[in-house]
């Protein structure tokens, strides 16, 4: 049994901040008809301060509408503690697993009892943070399952400071009150923002939190008040280190098996590798407790080599599901994280029609790298689809780039260096597709760092190039200073565009 005091609870909830504008309590008042007649009451009960500026509260509105209204509580947020609200905690029933629509979303659901007798309350929490599993349409989606439900709640992947007291969970409450009562958020009607708080509030217990990235299935269907915390291995729906793993058979080389162990640890710390004391960003209090930590190797793992990442992706796997997975999970950082778009568009360029016809018919199309760039074609082009058939193609003089092919569409991998030689010559940049050309003659896509995509990081890109065509455009050792000449095109001149080496070095 919880030891808190009411106070303690209410600390950390959003219904008691004096945050109301004016403006704010008449839109709550006119949000159903029945309350709106008793805001000039409220104002005479509540009159406005000329302190502050902003003096009620949720706490102030809900406290009145349930003492002048015969105790009719479907005006009343099904997460606010009513004023004869009782005062032991709330009971655990069950936990099970729940599959919610087409798309595939499943949540584990802790249901509580509260013992103030408005109905069960269903904390949802997503399997591995499966996509789209945190949103308003999802919670309100779970809440149609959950009949048994006066409420559901689940994490909204958002944060919440309230005041100068510490972060928590920001969650999406699906109320089961009474559709059209009011608006909600984001379009999803019956939908509201809380805090985590704002649950333990109401529960008067203190509720178990699983970050994001180790919200493991059974872990969480198998909780129960007073557990300690787990260990569990970091991982997601979208990037989950054990599809790596997959790719191991009995014959895999000491080499391939040393990589992928690397790759998983790689993979894991970027998940929950910023956690601090085993813990994310929300400290405990009243209410949360953490409960889970990540399985992590206590030394950081080295960044991936070029060699690491091409060893991989070189992998031939039969099955393809294995193969994508596998690829969508790790990436092909620093050889081919990123794609160009050749289409027609762009493909009539010069420096892109001499590469393109330098490419070979792949013979081994089963490389977990053209799952990769197949990953990276535009969604209406992807294979299954109902036009051109997808070709695999292969550069004689770069066995680390993979080129798939859809009709007049070309994707083409893309990493941090090229194998170019001497300096960059002339360079061409369009709308997704950049290439170049070395002193050398040859053609080549424009290596790009991983930072993010901004004019500078394309001015610095190409300031490298001019001076070392195969330099790492992504090592911080071989920065240079961004040509100003470059730097000032990109900002003035709209795309494509096309940077000579003579004009850079042309006397101004």
């Amino acid at each position: 049994m919880s030891l808190e005091t009411a106070e303690e609870w209410r600390s950390h909830s959003s219904w008691y901040r004096r945050v109301l504008t004016a403006e704010r309590v008449g839109e709550i008042f006119a949000a159903d008809p029945r309350s709106l007649a008793l805001m000039p009451g409220f104002l005479t009960a509540h009159p406005p301060s000329r302190v502050e500026p902003t003096p009620w509260s949720l706490a102030d509105i809900y406290d009145y509408l349930f003492t002048h209204t015969h105790r009719q509580t479907t005006m009343i947020p099904r997460l606010y503690p009513l004023p004869d609200h009782p005062t032991g905690p709330a009971r655990m029933l069950f936990t099970k697993p729940v599959e919610i629509g087409p798309g595939g979303q499943e949540f584990v659901v802790h249901a509580w009892d509260p013992p103030d007798g408005r109905g069960h309350i269903a904390i949802g929490y997503p399997v591995r943070d499966c996509p789209d599993a945190s949103t308003p349409d999802a919670a309100r989606r779970l809440r149609a399952q959950l009949s048994w439900a006066s409420a559901v709640i689940i994490p909204a992947n958002e944060s919440t400071r309230l005041g100068h007291r510490r972060w928590q969970p920001t969650v999406w409450v699906a109320d089961g009150r009474g559709a059209g009562i009011w608006v909600g958020v984001e379009g999803v009607a019956g939908v509201e923002r809380g805090v985590w708080a704002d649950a333990a509030n109401l529960l008067r217990t203190t509720l178990p939190w699983w970050p994001r990235g180790l919200r493991e299935r059974d872990a969480m269907l198998m909780w129960r008040p007073g557990d300690d915390p787990l260990a569990i291995t970091p991982g997601t729906a979208d990037r989950d280190p054990a599809a790596l793993l997959d790719v191991l058979t009995t014959d895999s080389s000491a080499g391939l098996r040393h990589t992928i162990a690397a790759m998983v640890r790689d993979i894991e710390y970027e998940l929950c590798g910023d956690f601090h004391a085993g813990r994310d960003r929300y400290s405990p209090f009243s209410g949360l407790t953490h409960a889970a930590f990540p399985s992590l190797d206590p030394q950081p793992p080295r960044p991936r080599t070029a060699g690491e990442a091409a060893l991989f992706l070189h992998q031939e796997v039969a099955n393809p599901l294995i193969a994508a997975r596998a690829a969508a999970v790790a990436g092909g950082h620093p050889i081919a994280h990123s794609a160009y778009v050749i289409n027609h568009d762009n493909r009539h360029h010069n420096l892109i029609k001499e590469w393109i016809e330098r490419l070979r018919p792949a013979t081994r199309r089963d490389e977990i790298g053209f799952q990769l760039a197949l990953s990276m074609l535009p969604a209406e082009l992807r294979p299954g689809d109902h036009l051109a058939p997808t070709g695999y193609h292969v550069h004689p003089d770069w066995p680390d780039c993979w080129v798939v092919s859809a009709g007049e569409t070309v994707i083409v991998t893309c990493g941090t260096s090229v194998p170019a030689r001497g300096v960059l010559r002339q360079a061409y940049l369009s709308d997704g597709a950049a290439f170049f050309r070395d002193s050398n003659g040859a053609t080549w896509p424009l290596p790009y760092p991983q930072a993010t995509n901004t004019d500078e990081t394309m001015a610095q890109t190409l300031s490298r190039l001019l001076l070392d065509a195969g330099a790492d455009v992504d090592d911080p050792h071989s920065a240079v200073p961004t040509n100003p000449w470059v730097l000032h095109q990109i900002q003035a001149l709209p795309l494509p565009m096309v940077i000579n080496a003579d004009e850079v070095n042309a006397p101004r």
